[in-house]
């Protein structure tokens, strides 16, 4: 088993508690062998063999540390620092700068500044194109060099262990910070406890940063993804830390990120929706706000800052200015949802195709019932001849004509004149590759229809019944464009013939 560290806000917690751990080690086959604390009276029922012997800094050996979890511990001030190793006299390649890196351990993410400007610097060596033990250019060498130089006066940083609890009346709040740059973007969150008139008490939690993805990608979704990045990092620290109870205001500079936090994500086009959803569902009672850029310390861990520059940065260590204020100054109502909120608005768009449908003849828009269309259009055929004719020889007697009812061949006649109108109209490129034999095309309406015509012109179903004992009409129905007026009359003729049967 690797390092275990408790605690507990008094000393009677604190003993019931290094009760519950010695029994739960011996119950496991595991005793605890080496103990350290801040206090010597949790010490007292420990062995002398079984406590931590502290081991000096060679640089500062009034000061005793242990090595706690990758991180160095002062009991008796009780306060976090680094070991830093001075780093080795070699050429500055995309291995060195990487195993520098890598040695770096900061599980909390104090560091971020500073190991931000570490990983920057590992992916601007990816973009160069150099392979793994080629030297840098004398720029990045140069810059590198600096940051070697000044790795160890991280050493001199000293981390609180205890976070700010305060007191029963005390009031505690959570705050949290996200931005981002070109090159990376980071969320920082912080717990201040105030008590009555007294100042405020600013405790630096946890920190996280990532550099930015080598594909472009626009600065307000690397804003957003700040805010992504915040919102997990402020679920599981209070998760961690049981701190739920606790009000969280969460902080950003980008109004286009407040903008899209506080629409629903069915608002947004894809990317700007996915992580709106996992801040609504992370953080969901978190109040969202808006500072400026000077005053937000995420701004540090996204940018990045030389070792020299983070040790004493006040930004950074004791969080916003604003934080330091009273409660009734700090808040601040989120800003309306900006305009260019709208450059990721899904848009919803309906598409239809349509076709220029021919126009239809007059005369079958004129008419709602089809007997009336087809006598109309019998006695014109029937008057068309008289007046081209008149009175000449072999010309029918226009007065028996006028007299003579119509028969059923005029009415069929008049039918097929409108079915071979329609059809002309509607099927005149498979009309035309049919008088040619040839073949059509599979996107056709009629291609499965395997259409012929007939004697008279008219456009009917290919063979399939054949052998059917059924009339010709019945083997080979005429076809009619569904689109036609004239095919809506012949459907509600028969419709009123079958006296109102189905359609189907």
């Amino acid at each position: 088993m690797d390092d275990i560290l408790s605690g507990a806000g008094t000393m009677e917690e604190a003993l019931k508690r290094q009760d519950q751990l010695v029994k739960l080690c011996r119950a496991g086959g595991f005793p605890l062998k080496k103990w350290a604390a801040n206090s010597p009276e949790l010490l007292e029922n420990i062995a002398e063999e079984d406590r931590m012997q502290a081991a000096s800094r060679a640089w500062s050996p009034q000061e005793s540390t242990h090595s706690t979890l990758g991180l160095l511990w002062n009991p008796e001030k009780d306060y976090f620092s680094f070991a830093s190793k001075t780093p080795q006299d070699r050429a500055v390649t995309k291995r060195s700068i990487l195993s520098q890196t890598a040695q770096l351990f900061d599980p909390l993410g104090w560091l971020a500044p500073t190991i931000i400007y570490a990983k920057i610097t590992i992916q601007s060596t990816w973009l160069l194109g150099l392979d793994w033990d080629d030297p840098l250019l004398e720029r990045e060498t140069t810059l590198w060099r600096q940051f070697q130089t000044e790795l160890p006066l991280l050493a001199d940083l000293k981390i609180p262990r205890a976070l700010a609890k305060g007191s029963a009346s005390s009031l505690r709040t959570l705050h949290g910070f996200a931005d981002a740059s070109e090159r990376a973007y980071a969320a920082v969150i912080y717990l201040k406890s105030r008590e009555e008139d007294q100042d405020p008490v600013i405790t630096l939690i946890a920190a996280k940063s990532k550099v930015a993805p080598v594909k472009q990608v626009t600065l307000p979704r690397l804003e957003l993804c700040a805010a992504m990045l915040l919102a997990r990092l402020v679920s599981h620290s209070v998760k961690v830390l049981n701190l739920h109870e606790l009000p969280a205001y969460l902080w950003t500079d980008s109004m286009m990120t407040l903008g899209w936090i506080q629409g629903h994500p069915s608002r947004w086009k894809t990317y700007v929706a996915n992580r709106v959803a996992e801040i609504q569902r992370l953080a969901p009672e978190a109040r969202w706000n808006h500072l400026p850029g000077s005053c937000n310390p995420a701004d540090c861990a996204s940018r990045g800052l030389l070792p020299s520059a983070l040790v004493n940065h006040e930004l950074w260590w004791k969080g916003s200015p604003f934080l330091h204020e009273p409660t009734s100054l700090m808040i601040k109502s989120p800003a309306a949802t900006p305009e260019e909120c709208g450059v990721e608005q899904r848009v919803n768009t309906m598409t239809a195709t349509t076709s220029a449908a021919p126009e239809e003849h007059p005369l079958l828009t004129k008419f709602s019932i089809l007997n009336k269309l087809l006598r109309v259009t019998a006695w014109c055929r029937r008057w068309l001849p008289e007046r081209c004719h008149g009175k000449a020889a072999g010309a029918p007697n226009p007065e028996r004509n006028r007299c003579r009812p119509l028969t059923a061949m005029e009415l069929d006649e008049a039918e097929k004149l409108w079915i071979r109108w329609n059809q002309k109209i509607y099927f005149r490129k498979e009309i035309s590759l049919i008088s040619a034999s040839s073949r059509l095309p599979s996107k056709s309406s009629l291609s499965g229809l395997n259409p012929s015509l007939d004697q008279e012109g008219l456009l009917r179903v290919g063979v399939r019944i054949k052998h059917a004992p059924l009339q010709f009409d019945e083997k080979h129905p005429v076809i009619l464009p569904p689109q036609s007026n004239f095919t809506k009359l012949v459907i509600e003729a028969c419709h009123r013939r079958s006296l109102h049967g189905a359609l189907s």
